[in-house]
Parts: structure tokens; C-alpha cells; sequence
């Protein structure tokens, strides 16, 4: 089965397929010397390779039970209830951080509520001190 499922990531990825190269033999009318120790084998029998692949059946699917996938289905459903919580939580969030930032706008005089509004398109200085969680490393200069 490691031998299917490197042949199937090669068909996916194209690789599979052989680099074109020049075979003088085949180019003259005659047969290279690969496809001379392959007598037997025609794309018949890749066809069959091929077929057999891909109608391989996989391991027997697990049934559950009603009761399972009732207690399943319930748990799913609780954890949407949560998902929905959280994001709206963070929703309420970021609408009172953008409220909060009019305010503050509002609270500025005049004739700076324009620069405030504004976008700050300048790109941070390189040597800017990054803030870490831990004190740095001593003798240790990253720049």
C-alpha cells in the first residue's frame, strides 16, 4: 500500500509522467532499447495496473450506533453554541474598541481629527525595540 500511495502523490503531482529526452533509435523509425526489453508489456497491462489501483477498496467504514450518533450529533451541536459565543464575544470586542477610537478621535481638536483619521502608511523603523517575554540572552547581539 506504500507503493499506491507513492505512485497516487506522483499522479497527483505530476511526476510520475517521464521527462522528454531525445531517442535517436525511435527518432530513425526503430524501437529504443528500453521498449525492446519490454516485449510483453504493453499499455494494456499498465491499463490493467492502473484500474486495479484505482478501484482498491479501503478498510470497512465504522458504523456507530443511533445512540452514538445521537450523543455525537449533541456534542457537535455544543460545540457550534461555543464557536458562535466566542465569536461573538470578539465581534462585541472589536465594535467597542472602534467606538472607543471614535471618541477618542472626537476628543481631539480640530485641526488634529484629520491627521487622526487618517492612515499612517510609513513602514516602522528597523531598530526598533521588540518587547519579549523573557529578559534577552547575554553576549547574545542578533544585529
Amino acid at each position: 500500500s506504500g507503493a499506491l500511495a507513492r505512485t497516487m502523490r506522483q499522479l497527483v503531482a505530476g511526476s510520475a509522467m517521464r521527462s522528454p529526452s531525445v531517442d535517436f533509435e525511435r527518432a530513425k523509425g526503430g524501437k529504443s532499447p528500453t521498449q525492446a526489453k519490454k516485449k510483453g508489456e504493453g499499455g494494456r497491462k499498465v491499463h490493467e495496473r492502473y484500474v486495479k489501483m484505482f478501484e482498491a477498496r479501503g478498510a470497512k467504514s465504522y458504523t456507530r450506533s443511533e445512540e452514538q450518533m445521537a450523543k455525537d450529533q449533541e456534542i457537535a451541536k455544543e460545540y457550534t453554541r461555543q464557536e458562535f459565543a466566542r465569536h461573538n464575544i470578539w465581534g462585541r470586542r472589536v465594535t467597542m474598541r472602534i467606538k472607543l477610537r471614535d471618541a477618542a478621535v472626537a476628543a481631539l481638536p480640530e485641526e488634529l481629527q484629520a491627521e487622526a483619521r487618517s492612515m499612517d502608511l510609513n513602514p516602522a523603523p528597523r531598530n526598533r525595540h521588540v518587547f519579549t517575554e523573557f529578559p534577552p540572552i547575554k553576549g547574545y547581539n542578533a544585529m
